[in-house]
């Protein structure tokens, strides 16, 4: 079982690879054929070169990790988007340092810059479809067990039952020792034993994943499982309650080589407060000096297209009672 599931994850990897290297490659070499006073040869060595780059910036992006229960357009767009354009931005740095941008036409890269994203993110969502389908009427799913019955371990399964494109199949509960105050199980929901039965399984590799979702209780309990099972080879999540989620959000610094987390920061001071007030007013006049054109524009229009004040003034209610007044275009 463990050689299947690591085969299955080269294989999902090694489709993606292929389609971004089709695709990069493909693309660079078609814009290449409008001219016929380039050199063919060099477009194909950086297209190469952009297809090993973007791979290999791709691991520290995470573009070819699981995309289960990751949201498309707010994250892996963005980390193809990225992904590209540093690896464009590398090559066009690395054509200027050895002085060939003379070989390679300002059009073909150009295109190749804008239409590469455009085709990666679209081959992405093809393959994403095809997967979600394929997971909806069961096939390449994965198998996870939950340890702990507590609160988040239950609202954890009651979101992945509600998003069954993201190919996750509960298989069913761990009971941990002392799970605290005692929540009922759903009865879709299996009992798959204690803790000890859970261990016994991540040594097998009986599920895909085991997922600890223990209570803010049973720190002592967590660090021990954890710790017992390192040496699985199933691979184990953390569900955090609430107290660590809130750690989670702490921001991290380091004082005398000690790692410290800010948990709670102190209300501005006097000087900081008014050094804020000066940026603030700053950055509007700013954005107001910036935008200035388009207002009057359109105060332009709504005064030639109408009849009456382009501009309205109203009051509004804030915080604590306060009233303050704005304007704002005519309908």
């Amino acid at each position: 079982m463990e050689h299947l599931k690591v085969n299955n994850k080269i294989s999902a990897e090694l489709i993606y690879r292929s389609t971004d290297t089709l695709i990069i490659l493909g693309i660079l070499l078609l814009a290449s054929l409008h001219s016929s006073t380039y050199n063919i040869q060099g477009y194909l060595i950086i297209g190469l070169a952009a297809s090993l780059l973007f791979g290999l910036i791709g691991r520290f992006t995470d573009i070819y990790t699981s995309w289960s229960g990751r949201p498309f357009f707010r994250d892996e767009v963005i980390r193809l988007i990225v992904t590209w354009l540093v690896t464009f931005l590398f090559l066009i740095f690395i054509i200027f340092v050895v002085k060939t941008s003379e070989d390679y036409s300002r059009f073909v890269l150009i295109s190749w810059l804008f239409v590469t994203p455009v085709l990666l993110i679209s081959s992405r969502y093809a393959l994403r479809i095809l997967q979600a389908s394929l997971k909806r009427i069961g096939l390449n799913n994965h198998s996870i067990a939950i340890a702990g019955i507590t609160k988040q371990g239950l609202h954890f399964a009651q979101m992945i039952d509600s998003q069954p494109h993201a190919g996750f199949q509960i298989a069913g509960f761990y009971h941990l020792e002392d799970d605290g105050p005692e929540l009922e199980l759903p009865r879709h929901y299996a009992r798959l034993g204690d803790a000890n039965a859970m261990k016994e399984a991540a040594r097998t590799g009986e599920w895909d994943q085991i997922y600890l979702a223990p209570s803010s209780e049973q720190s002592l309990l967590s660090k021990r499982l954890i710790n017992e099972l390192a040496d699985t080879i199933t691979p184990i999540r953390l569900i955090p309650d609430d107290f660590t989620n809130t750690l989670l959000h702490s921001r991290y610094m380091e004082i005398a080589e000690t790692p410290i987390l800010r948990i709670y920061d102190a209300p501005l001071s006097a000087q900081r407060a008014f050094v804020k007030r000066l940026e603030d007013l700053f950055l509007g006049m700013l954005i107001l000096l910036l935008v200035s054109p388009l207002m009057l524009g359109i105060a332009l229009a709504i005064k030639l297209s109408s009849r009456g004040r382009f501009c309205l003034s109203r009051a509004a209610t804030v915080y604590a009672g306060k009233r303050f007044r704005y304007s704002n275009f005519a309908p």
